[in-house]
């Protein structure tokens, strides 16, 4: 199984989620892996998906990860959830293994407005 780790799911606009992709003992080795950062709008009736960065890290060995970092654009746009209107970001992994194709899998992020984000103290 291919798992995605993230660092920080909740991101201002313009700074960096950072993750780490890993690959189960139990796994063939992945000849390349492929980090993409999506995003994608959904209205009354209509869907698109775009593809924002796109990272090649190389070769995944079974009980191994590798780590990635993608940045955000400083532009946005933000998450927003409404009820004519969705506006969502994900991160997905993708590898290519073997002669039989590859897997994917996706982990959904929040984008927020800069300087947004409180840290509380301990």
């Amino acid at each position: 199984m291919l798992d995605i780790t993230l660092q920080n799911s909740i991101v201002e606009a313009g700074k960096p989620v950072f993750g780490q992709v890993s690959l189960q003992p139990n796994q063939s080795s992945a000849q390349s892996v492929t980090i993409k950062l999506n995003l994608h709008t959904k209205g009354q009736g209509s869907k698109d998906k775009q593809t924002v960065v796109t990272l090649e890290l190389g070769q995944l060995y079974p009980g191994s990860s590798l780590s990635f970092q993608c940045d955000i654009p400083y532009e946005g746009p933000i998450s927003f959830h409404g009820k004519l209107f969705q506006l969502t970001w994900e991160i997905t992994a993708e590898i290519k293994a073997g002669l039989f194709g590859g897997k994917s899998q996706t982990a959904p992020i929040r984008v927020v407005p800069r300087n947004r984000i409180v840290k509380l103290q301990p």
